[in-house]
């Protein structure tokens, strides 16, 4: 009897190992619980559209980036190859705006691709972005998407201590601060009234945005986020 359920449990551990196995192997070609790792070299870009009526695709080298995305926020980020790549924008609302460009990123590199105009034949500024390297820190990045406008600064707002500072037109700033639920203002260089505030609550290891554009009707935005990326898939 004792050789009988010892024989019926061995076997039972068996069976179970055998299906352990079987389901790594099916979680390993399925994808399993993580997404693959980008391949070396590999590039971070992202879009934003600071003037729109209504929302937007972007083509990336003739396929599918990002659709529907709408004025003021930005895409996260789409990994793709180091290099050149072909962009085209085409708008779903009243305009029916198509815009083509090229933009090159270095392999390894991480941009921002910022549409602050869709007149015709107009192009994309193209920001190279930080990526955090300290990952006790939190990384703030001020993008200045007003063409023409005033260098601007960011200041803590209840204290009026000052983030980041100068950060002219067209143009993006970053710094690594502590990791800190806290109330920022966005002021023009070297004044302490307030153009617009955000509340920002970090973490350790993330990275944020505050976005200074201009909407369709000419009007002042200030918009924050945290950056994400896409899940990588081949493309």
């Amino acid at each position: 009897m004792q050789h009988r359920q010892l024989l019926l449990s061995l076997c039972q551990r068996v069976a179970m190992l055998f299906l352990a196995i079987a389901s790594s192997v099916s979680a390993q070609t399925s994808g399993g619980l993580y997404a693959p790792d980008p391949p070396p070299g590999s590039t971070y870009i992202r879009f934003l559209v600071s003037q729109s009526d209504g929302p937007v695709d972007i083509l990336v080298d003739g396929r599918s980036g990002v659709t529907k995305l709408p004025a003021g926020q930005a895409s996260p980020y789409l990994i793709l190859p180091g290099g050149k790549h072909s962009i085209e924008l085409r708008s779903s609302g009243a305009s029916q705006t198509t815009l083509k460009s090229e933009i090159e990123v270095s392999q390894g590199r991480a941009a921002t691709v910022a549409f602050t105009s869709l007149a015709a034949n107009s192009l994309p500024l193209l920001l190279t972005d930080k990526t955090a390297a300290n990952q006790l820190k939190a990384l703030l990045t001020l993008y200045n998407l007003q063409p023409g406008g005033s260098e601007l600064d960011v200041l803590i707002a209840d204290a009026n201590t000052k983030v980041l500072a100068g950060v002219a037109a067209s143009a993006s700033a970053s710094i690594a601060v502590n990791p800190i639920s806290v109330k920022l203002a966005v002021v023009k260089r070297g004044e302490t009234s307030a153009l617009a505030q955000v509340q920002l609550s970090m973490a350790a290891g993330g990275a944020y945005s505050i976005f200074v554009l201009n909407d369709v009707n000419g009007k002042l935005q200030v918009l924050s986020s945290q950056n994400r990326t896409e899940p990588f898939t081949k493309r």
